[in-house]
């Protein structure tokens, strides 16, 4: 709420990166905002984000979010035999870029 009090402040800075049907533009529309804002800043949350499992990345978000190729999701079995496939340890995107890349550790079976 205060992030975006701030952001309102100076409509002039807005209308440089906005067009004018932007909601963040339109004075009625960014009250209604606000007002929905303030209702939630009523709500308390206790979500655990500490989670190991936060931090894992399995085929079928990944898929699902176009970062990983579908034939792996369709095909899950393919090279299983010799590998273990972990999840992905991590995403990284180059700044300017619009493309994500997933690393993934890979370790032999015993």
């Amino acid at each position: 709420e205060c992030y975006l009090n701030l952001l309102l402040h100076d409509k002039s800075q807005l209308s440089e990166y906005y067009h004018s049907p932007a909601l963040l533009l339109d004075t009625e529309e960014v009250e209604f905002l606000l007002s929905y804002l303030q209702g939630l800043s009523s709500l308390a949350f206790d979500l655990s984000y500490k989670s190991a499992v936060l931090n894992e990345w399995t085929i079928t978000p990944l898929s699902l979010s176009g970062l990983c190729p579908a034939w792996e999701l369709l095909d899950p079995l393919v090279g299983l035999e010799s590998q273990r496939k972990e999840p992905f340890s991590f995403l990284s995107q180059s700044s300017g870029s619009d493309e994500v890349e997933a690393h993934s550790a890979i370790l032999p079976v015993p």
